[in-house]
């Protein structure tokens, strides 16, 4: 028998930290956990502090039948957190600590052989803020012929953060991002002059990537591809939490896409798995793959189709919006 797929994802694993409660944490440990959820093998490479907060982030991948093999715990460094306070509407705000484990992995022999075997990677922008994981994370790229999803996730777009961008890009396959940072990139210089016509169009042709997808929420996505693009509608729901729906989204497309489905499918069962997410409280929370197929029964009875109702409307609406602003 074949083993499932295998998604690494190198980065940040830290605690989130709400006024009365706490969970695990961090945008690429997170993706890779609902990975696991999902039926794949998830892989986290991340550090932690040397203190009981790290002893505890590992027990959590142990408990949900997760390795911890790929965790390293730095000595001299404390275990990252993330304050969120949440918004009348479900939104958060975050407040990240510094200078933590996860700034500072260490490249190990290990890595070499995952970065072979792996089928899927996925990498962001925090865990690079710092010069040790930067490195860590652009070697472990060079190393792997997996498919790379870069899931941008940045708050601010400033000269080193930009930088992190472009040379992550050089490596990426699939560029995912929000609307918000969509537009803060297209008015960046990460592409000449001349190329800025057909944003995002000249991205995916410069760093020969797969697809850029920019996230809409409530509205689903918009999937730009160098044949192509295309606006797959959302599951509008009442939102309670919405920390990690973006997360959620990415993994419910990398699994997908390793299964062999189509683009069109994939991110419309990440558009799902993004609104269930924000019906309850953390990034992860408690799921299984029935309790999904229930909530797009409800939301639908089968997974959305190009149409003319509201909720389509909304979603091509949308991307025109978008669409306007790359100037096309």
């Amino acid at each position: 028998m074949s083993r499932p797929p295998r998604i690494a994802g190198v980065g940040e694993y830290l605690w989130d930290v709400y006024p009365d409660r706490r969970f695990p944490g961090g945008g690429v440990a997170n993706v890779v956990r609902h990975a696991h959820r999902l039926g794949m093998e998830g892989v986290l490479v991340s550090a932690v502090g040397n203190d009981e907060n790290g002893e505890k982030l590992k027990e959590e991948l142990r408990s949900s039948g997760m390795t911890a093999d790929f965790i390293q715990v730095h000595p001299a460094s404390v275990t990252g957190s993330v304050r969120v306070t949440i918004g009348g509407d479900g939104s958060p705000l975050f407040q990240c600590s510094e200078d933590t484990a996860f700034d500072h992995l260490q490249y190990r022999r290990q890595l070499d052989v995952l970065a072979r075997e792996i089928d899927g990677v996925v990498v962001g922008t925090l865990a690079q803020r710092y010069t040790d994981s930067r490195k860590v994370i652009g070697r472990f790229l060079r190393r792997t012929g997996a498919c790379v999803v870069f899931d941008a996730n940045f708050h601010t777009l400033d000269h080193q953060t930009l930088r992190i961008v472009r040379n992550t890009l050089q490596r990426a396959t699939i560029l995912k991002l929000n609307e918000e940072e969509m537009v803060k990139l297209e008015s960046s210089s990460i592409l000449a002059d001349r190329q800025k016509s057909s944003w995002p169009e000249s991205l995916i042709a410069a760093f020969h990537l797969d697809a850029v997808i920019v996230t809409l929420g409530a509205e689903g996505c918009l999937v730009v591809e160098s044949s192509g693009r295309f606006a797959s509608p959302g599951f509008h729901v009442k939102p309670k939490d919405t920390t990690g729906c973006g997360d959620a989204f990415t993994a419910a497309f990398l699994v997908s896409r390793l299964r062999g489905e189509s683009m069109r499918t994939a991110v419309k069962k990440a558009n799902a798995l993004g609104a269930f997410v924000a019906l309850r409280s953390g990034a992860v929370p408690e799921y299984s793959a029935d309790d999904i197929e229930r909530f797009i029964e409800k939301h639908g009875s089968t997974l959305p189709k190009p149409g003319n109702s509201d909720r389509d409307k909304r979603s091509r609406q949308a991307a025109s919006d978008i669409k306007d602003r790359c100037h096309r």
